[in-house]
């Protein structure tokens, strides 16, 4: 199941796909060019989503953008595998496929490119995935998946959703599975993919720093260790065969992956710097805030500090 990066997308040409799409509503498959200029609202240089009530607390500009490609190929890599699910038959055959939270729609883009007669759609808050140069079998939605979302009761075969750490509150987790719940087949699959908070020979310094981010979660009402508690969801749930995979990932140790693995993490840190120097005076500097990450990455070199990413899975019932 392991899939390579494509630099083919952008020239693929349109293909048939078997899955039958009548039945979503038509504002689902629509441009969002004239939303976009509304949507945004900047901050210290970063731009983020307009609406201070939403309370994902990282920027949507196109330094985000890439760092969320590059995000996607680690975990690629980690896992050696797009999805956890045994699912790859059935969607080589054709099936629908929702991603909850896609961002620029990375891991819809080489799922559709993998399985070509499966039917793709991708949902996020903010319109930062593609509108136009995309494969046949993709379709983008604006949405809250801790509202409403607009697609049809037993409709997806498969609901993947990855690290929305920051994005919802406790209140939302809840909300967020009913509705995904409401729109998976029984039968189907729901799968998420988030970072454990806790660290293997994790140092003074990388500690203040884990500690300040949970900090900035907890006040805002998030759940900076939900990884560990979404066994306990699905299980609330009554689903079935809950399953769970765990990776460990080097903290800027063990070669290039270790290297990659600290970039992504100072790349978060310096994102949401305006927040945490709120509870550390002495990191509103930015040249001091640096010299501060620069410091964590030589102790988490030195003492191999890891951290741990974890897939949860499970199935509808039938009845």
């Amino acid at each position: 199941m392991g899939q390579q990066t494509s630099k083919k997308l952008l020239r693929r040409k349109k293909q048939h796909t078997t899955t039958n799409e009548a039945h979503i509503p038509s504002q689902v498959m629509t441009s969002f060019s004239s939303k976009k200029a509304s949507m945004f609202r900047y901050k210290e240089g970063r731009r983020y989503h307009e609406d201070e009530a939403i309370p994902y607390v990282l920027p949507n500009d196109d330094e985000e953008i890439d760092r969320v490609h590059q995000q996607h190929w680690l975990f690629r890599y980690l896992f050696q595998s797009n999805f956890e699910v045994p699912l790859h038959n059935d969607l080589e055959k054709g099936i629908t496929v929702l991603d909850t939270g896609c961002g620029p729609g990375t891991w819809l883009f080489e799922m559709a490119e993998d399985y070509p007669h499966s039917q793709f759609h991708g949902i996020d808050i903010t319109p930062v995935f593609p509108e136009d140069i995309k494969p046949a079998n993709v379709q983008f939605a604006l949405g809250n998946i801790a509202e409403r979302l607009p697609y049809p009761d037993n409709h997806f075969d498969y609901i993947h959703q990855r690290l929305l750490i920051f994005g919802l509150t406790l209140p939302q987790w809840d909300l967020a599975i009913q509705e995904l719940l409401r729109i998976l087949k029984p039968g189907g699959w729901i799968e998420f993919v988030e970072v454990d908070q806790e660290a293997q020979n994790m140092g003074p310094l990388l500690k203040i720093i884990i500690d300040a981010m949970e900090h900035m979660l907890i006040s805002r009402n998030m759940v900076p260790n939900i990884g560990l508690k979404l066994d306990g969801y699905l299980e609330k749930y009554h689903l079935d065969s809950i399953q769970s995979t765990v990776k460990e990932f080097p903290m800027r140790h063990s070669g290039k992956l270790g290297d990659l693995f600290w970039d992504d993490f100072q790349q978060v840190s310096r994102a949401v710097q305006p927040i945490v120097s709120q509870t550390h005076p002495e990191w509103s500097s930015p040249e001091c805030y640096k010299n501060y990450l620069q410091r964590c990455a030589d102790e988490c070199s030195s003492m191999q500090t890891s951290l741990f990413a974890r897939s949860v899975r499970a199935k509808k019932p039938l009845v």
